[in-house]
């Protein structure tokens, strides 16, 4: 396989050593060689640090450990992995997630297809915390005045998105100030105007639980809210930048793209797969007790 192209992973970490195993064997175990692997601690009170050291000995080309001094957040940590990123290609996956076995081969193939592909995305499964499968999230064909009138996260999903380091390096890195929807206001801000490549295949497993952050913030929905807003804004600057409809077309737009993302979804029948997919996972659960 022609390994032309380095990729990039980036995860920040903060006492997740119950889940980061998983993480870095669905790198390590890749069909797909050309790979860093930066990893920053949190300053995690866990081993998380130790387990990451094991891995980083027994491949010191791949696993690239970076420590925060004092506990910054998530999203000084991935900054801090962006900077010290030297791949062509990044993808971004948190420490409780892991990728799909063999898929880093078809995201490079995917960008070494056509150069004007600057971001390439695809579905991603939700499994529970024991990584048993719960239902797949599958995108649609990505536009940007839906996303922005929908939300970004309810067309992208983090950790089954990958771009060309010249976006970053073109527009800059994340909000260090942002705790929850930093995917959000970042994907608003390198999807405008950027190639777009959706791919069949799962690329990763999204571990639905309830996250630290969130049980550590009082007002993590308000918090939650406002950074969506913030997206918005980054999205709406793109789209009219001389001068912004009234509040009523604003409303109307948002109305129709809100339609369109439900019809298009149900013609895919994307609801009803999901239904089945759930049903299914609580019947064999509970059938295994």
């Amino acid at each position: 396989m022609n390994q032309k192209l380095k990729i990039s992973i980036i995860t920040p970490n903060y006492n997740y050593a119950e889940f980061i195993r998983q993480t870095i064997e669905s790198i390590i175990a890749q069909n797909y060689d050309n790979v860093e692997h930066i990893i920053v601690d949190d300053c995690s009170t866990d081993n998380s640090v130790e387990l990451i050291n094991t891995y980083k000995k027994k491949h010191p080309e791949r696993i690239i450990l970076l420590k925060n001094s004092t506990n910054k957040g998530q999203t000084p940590s991935i900054n801090k992995a962006l900077r010290h990123a030297t791949g062509d290609i990044i993808g971004w996956i948190n420490s409780d997630d892991y990728y799909c076995p063999d898929i880093f081969g078809e995201i490079a193939a995917a960008f070494e297809k056509n150069a004007n592909t600057d971001i390439v995305y695809g579905p991603v499964n939700m499994v529970d915390l024991e990584g048993r499968f719960v239902y797949k999230l599958r995108p649609l064909k990505f536009n940007y005045k839906r996303a922005a009138f929908t939300g970004f996260t309810n067309a992208l999903t983090s950790n089954g998105v990958f771009w060309r380091k010249k976006l970053t390096d073109q527009r800059g890195l994340m909000m260090d100030d942002l705790r929850c929807c930093m995917d959000a206001t970042y994907f608003a801000k390198i999807t405008y105007q950027a190639g777009m490549r959706k791919i069949k295949k799962p690329i990763a497993n999204h571990r639905k639980h309830i996250t630290l952050a969130s049980t550590l913030d009082p007002d993590w929905e308000t918090t939650m809210h406002n950074e969506r807003k913030l997206a918005w804004h980054i999205a709406a600057d793109n789209l009219f930048p001389n001068k912004k409809p009234s509040p009523l077309k604003l409303k109307l737009m948002k109305i129709f793209y809100s339609w369109q993302h439900r019809l298009l979804k149900n013609l895919m029948f994307y609801p009803v797969l999901q239904k089945i997919e759930k049903w299914q996972y609580h019947t064999k659960k509970n059938k295994n007790g």
